[in-house]
């Protein structure tokens, strides 16, 4: 937890860590998009406070990293949360709350999109009309750099043509962070 002082108790209130997440995750969306992390030295960066109550060490952090659970560093120029880990139990690219967060914007868009076909043809031009207007939609999530690449197909099989369903198939693959970095110094004579 932190303190920070309340202008209208004119006193220091005791938070945590999502008192700064409430400013930071929208003002980081507006400024970068969701699929960037609101971690790290250059988005994550907190101040506003007088006293934060923990700092963790080298193998504290790695300690709580493995836990996944986030935490707040800091070094001597800046304190920023260091971590953004969902606690998905196996390390995938929805480990990161960045990439669940834009995945779930991709399903929303997606299944706006796909919602104006209702009670179109079920047939070949119908589904390429679909599948251009998502692949146009998803190359925007490969050109802001949240994906390595992503791509989308329309289809339905005779059986899906008689239950009148035609079926959207989203794949993708996340680019991934850098989220530790190890240096090695070789000094030759």
């Amino acid at each position: 937890d932190a303190l920070v002082y309340d202008e209208y108790t004119g006193s220091n209130v005791k938070v945590t860590m999502p008192f700064f997440l409430a400013k930071k995750i929208p003002a980081n969306d507006d400024q970068n998009g969701i699929h960037w992390s609101f971690t790290g030295p250059r988005r994550g960066v907190i101040s506003g406070f007088t006293n934060l109550s923990f700092y963790p060490n080298e193998m504290e952090k790695e300690t709580l990293y493995k836990k996944q659970i986030n935490y707040v560093e800091k070094d001597p120029k800046r304190i920023n949360f260091g971590t953004q880990l969902t606690s998905q139990t196996m390390n995938s690219a929805l480990s990161n709350i960045n990439n669940v967060r834009a995945l779930l914007r991709i399903q929303r868009d997606v299944e706006a999109m796909m919602d104006e076909y209702r009670d179109e043809f079920n047939d070949a031009i119908t589904h390429d009309s679909m599948s251009y207007n998502l692949n146009n939609y998803l190359q925007k999530w490969v050109a802001n750099r949240c994906c390595k690449n992503i791509s989308g197909s329309v289809y339905a099989s005779d059986y899906d043509r008689q239950q009148k369903i035609a079926r959207v198939k989203v794949e993708m693959v996340f680019t991934g962070l850098i989220e530790r970095i190890f240096i090695d110094f070789v000094v030759n004579r």
